[in-house]
């Protein structure tokens, strides 16, 4: 829907028919507009959010309602938006956040739509402006808000309270980048620019953890790009739109083990398209720019299903609480937090498939644990039962342990 064309915004939309794989003219946006945030409700409409008009941002929203055939204008947010985003609510409704009108700053000033009265109500403030931010869901119904200010933060709205809070800092700072949730309350943002560098980086949010895990990056820098998860689970990424030019390039990875693998190029060029799941899990490449004019054409890619390599079923999935209990048990509130947060973000990196940093911390356990044995904190036997269980998981995981506790 709406978009560019080479006479300028667009207001037309385009129903996508998976089964026939045709499109057919959809109703027409009341105002044109390219830019602007598309947001699926609960109610089957769709939520459609400033954007430029070819004369500003716009403030103006309207709902695409295919059931009636129309979109219906429904009002003026509190600001005019450019370079926003939104999200969905459990609720209902959606939040809206960030953006420009290009002549006052950048915005940190939330609002969020009822589509029982059609008004946009205020949410509160970000701690940061975000320009080309992203949004997700956490499993708990708030929405992270990631990067698109110069520190590289994140924080978090509570529909509940109307309100915001912080969280921790990525690795990296990042506008323009791409967001997706692959469950566990985890969260992979990926690509995007930190200054004039377009990165290739991919970090993971565990809301567990309240911590951003630097992952597997991918193959290309990438920027405005589409991501997206498949039937299978995989994330794929497509294009890439930036400072190095258009890409038609695609990979997508496996949440099983954060690992990348190449997929086949799209047959042009493109990025700032749009991307969309269809019922059975094909991912569409939609329009786009290809570094000179927009573009009208469409492609698919169709996931090839690849059996993994078979893992011992004694490490799949590996599961540390055994662990962590006997901590809590043998060392009855002694700094026993340390050792806990350690297993904590060993499970963390081993689930987004960093097994380095998983033994890595794993391995700073157990020197903790000689520490507490050598101050008399723990008994021979505790340190032993310890030392015996963090040895199991590392020689499972196909690590070396460090010399027994003695």
């Amino acid at each position: 829907m709406g978009g560019i064309s080479t006479n300028g915004p667009t207001r037309t939309t385009e129903v996508y028919d998976p089964e026939a794989d045709g499109w057919s003219p959809g109703p027409n946006m009341n105002v044109a507009r390219v830019g602007h945030t598309a947001t699926l409700l609960k109610d089957g409409t769709v939520l459609i959010t400033g954007g430029e008009t070819g004369s500003g941002a716009a403030s103006s929203a309207e709902l695409l309602d295919l059931t009636k055939g129309a979109c219906l204008y429904v009002g003026d947010m509190s600001f005019a938006r450019s370079g926003h985003a939104a999200a969905a609510l459990d609720s209902g409704k959606a939040l809206v956040t960030g953006g420009t009108d290009w002549m006052n700053g950048i915005w940190k000033q939330a609002e969020v739509y009822d589509p029982s009265t059609h008004a946009f109500l205020p949410a509160g403030n970000m701690a940061y402006a975000r320009l080309f931010l992203t949004l997700q869901q956490l499993e708990d119904g708030k929405i992270l808000a990631i990067g698109g200010d110069a520190d590289g933060t994140s924080e978090a709205y509570d529909p509940d309270g109307n309100s915001w809070g912080p969280l921790s800092h990525m690795n990296s700072k990042r506008y323009s980048a791409s967001s997706v949730a692959v469950g566990g309350g985890e969260v992979l943002v990926a690509g995007g620019v930190s200054g004039e560098t377009v990165l290739s980086s991919v970090e993971v949010y565990s809301s567990e953890l309240d911590m951003w895990i630097v992952s597997n990056g991918m193959s290309a820098p990438r920027a405005s790009f589409g991501l997206a998860t498949m039937a299978s689970g995989r994330v794929v990424a497509t294009g890439s739109w930036s400072a190095l030019g258009a890409s038609s390039t695609s990979e997508s990875l496996c949440p099983c083990d954060f690992t990348w693998r190449t997929e086949e190029p799209m047959t042009k060029a493109r990025g700032m398209h749009g991307t969309a799941v269809t019922s059975n899990g094909t991912v569409l490449a939609i329009g786009g720019w290809d570094g000179s004019k927009p573009l009208s054409s469409v492609e698919m890619l169709v996931e090839v299903q690849v059996e993994p390599a078979p893992t011992p079923d004694k490490c799949e999935p590996m599961d540390l609480l055994p662990l962590v209990k006997a901590v809590a048990d043998e060392l009855r509130g002694f700094s026993e937090n340390g050792l806990i947060a350690k297993l904590f973000v060993a499970q963390a990196a081993y689930d987004i498939g960093q097994m380095d940093m998983c033994l890595d911390v794993l391995d700073a356990f157990c020197r903790q644990v000689s520490a507490f044995h050598t101050s008399d904190h723990l008994s021979d036997a505790s340190a032993g039962m310890l030392y015996d269980g963090y040895a199991e998981v590392v020689t499972c995981l196909g690590g070396e342990p460090l010399p027994p506790i003695t």
